[in-house]
C-alpha cells in the first residue's frame, strides 16, 4: 500500500526518536541506517497514516566504510539515512 503523501516517519530506537524518509516503507529491504551506523530492517508496520514502524530488527552491516561517508554506507547497505531528534525522557 503507498501513501499519496511525501514526507517523514518519526519512530523510536532505544530510547531516542529519529526521522527517516518515507520511502523506505515502499522499499524492498525496509532498511534504515542510524547515525551510528546501526543498520536496522522494519520487520512489521503500524497501520498508521504515515506509517510507523511496529518492529525494528538490528541486521549485521555488512559494509561500515570506516572513512566513507553515511550516504555512501546507506547506499551500499540499500537503506534510507535516518536523523535523530531528541532525546525521550520517560
Amino acid at each position: 500500500m503507498s501513501f499519496p503523501v511525501k514526507g517523514q516517519i518519526r519512530f523510536d530506537y532505544k530510547g531516542m526518536d529519529y526521522e527517516v524518509d518515507i520511502d523506505v516503507y515502499d522499499s524492498v529491504t525496509h532498511r534504515i541506517l542510524l547515525p551510528d551506523r546501526t543498520l536496522l530492517r522494519v520487520d512489521s508496520w503500524l497501520e498508521s497514516n504515515p506509517p510507523q514502524p511496529g518492529r525494528l530488527t538490528e541486521i549485521g552491516n555488512p559494509y561500515q566504510g570506516k572513512g566513507v561517508s553515511m550516504e555512501v554506507v546507506a547506499r551500499k547497505n540499500h537503506a534510507f539515512l535516518a536523523t535523530p531528534r531528541k532525546s525521550i525522557i520517560r
